[in-house]
């Protein structure tokens, strides 16, 4: 973030910084202007103009496991016995 401001736990002194990484999740409080949130709003909604419906997707005998068919998944190869040994 740019041009932040920085409290103590008091809120009695401030601090202000040009520039400013947050990580974790122990922010208590963080202001954004309504310029902000207006141009997140207008992205979100351009970006989901294409797109019919958040829910639903592919239907019939599509398993979600890209071109491998069958139950299971495997589908190939004569598998081996268990263990050592022969053939």
């Amino acid at each position: 973030m740019k041009d932040a401001v920085q409290s103590n736990a008091e809120a009695d002194k401030f601090l202000k910084l040009p520039e400013v990484y947050v990580k974790g999740n122990n922010i208590k409080y963080l202001r954004v202007p309504d310029e902000i949130i207006d141009q997140v709003k207008e992205a979100q909604q351009n970006q989901q103009g294409g797109f019919r419906g958040g829910r639903g997707g592919q239907r019939g005998d599509y398993n979600g496991r890209g071109d491998r068919s069958g139950r299971g998944g495997r589908g190939r190869g004569q598998g081996r016995g268990r263990g050592r040994g022969g053939a």
